[in-house]
């Protein structure tokens, strides 16, 4: 099951549950998504994990007594931007997700055979996932005008009663795959969301 719909000023990027992402990868390259974000439990039933959550509760209930495999996979697919609408983006969208479940079918027909190819193949272009919880938000400290320096890259925030400009800077690495639409911040607003590779927040991972 895939949730389509878009962020309001994003990167291609995916949600799922850490569970299923080995059949979830193949997906993300297709869609070349540029950040991969998982969690089993991000606290508010999101579609992604509602819909495949029960396979894993199952296997926590019963262990290697009665082996269980995922009924099912659930994805929600960020496919970027409120702005991103052209018949080329949807055109190369929907073959990417038509590719995905012609791989799935041949994966279900053929799994044995599938399961090798896909592991020589995987091991050249296999994409890292990010966990929910490694995901910072940036917000701006005062109501400021906001301007990006590139399309994904830091942001000025400007005070338009003194002038003062202060940059936001990332203190990780990783990737800027979301980003506010508003370019006049009120002050609190999170402007920014960056996926790296250290995990440093506990609770809903949904939520601020």
């Amino acid at each position: 099951m895939l949730d389509l719909h878009c962020d309001l000023d994003a990167a291609m990027h995916l949600y799922t549950n850490s569970d299923i992402w080995e059949d979830v990868e193949p997906l993300a390259r297709y869609l070349d998504a540029k950040a991969l974000l998982l969690a089993l439990n991000s606290v508010g039933n999101p579609f992604d994990e509602i819909h495949s959550f029960c396979w894993s509760d199952l296997r926590q209930r019963y262990g290697d007594k009665h082996p269980i495999p995922n009924g099912g996979i659930s994805v929600t697919v960020e496919l970027r931007s409120q702005h991103d609408v052209s018949y080329e983006l949807a055109e190369k969208d929907a073959q990417a997700i038509v590719h995905y479940l012609m791989h799935r079918e041949r994966d279900r027909c053929h799994r044995a055979r599938a399961a090798a190819a896909r592991a020589s193949r995987d091991a050249a272009g296999r994409r890292r996932a990010d966990r929910c919880a490694d995901v910072r938000r940036d917000r701006v400290p005062r109501a400021s005008g906001c301007v990006y320096r590139s399309r994904r890259s830091n942001a000025d925030i400007v005070d338009p009663l003194t002038d003062v400009v202060t940059t936001l800077r990332c203190t990780q690495s990783g990737v800027m795959y979301a980003r506010h639409i508003t370019r006049f911040a009120t002050a609190g607003l999170e402007v920014a969301r960056i996926a790296g590779a250290k995990a440093f927040r506990t609770g809903s991972l949904l939520s601020a």
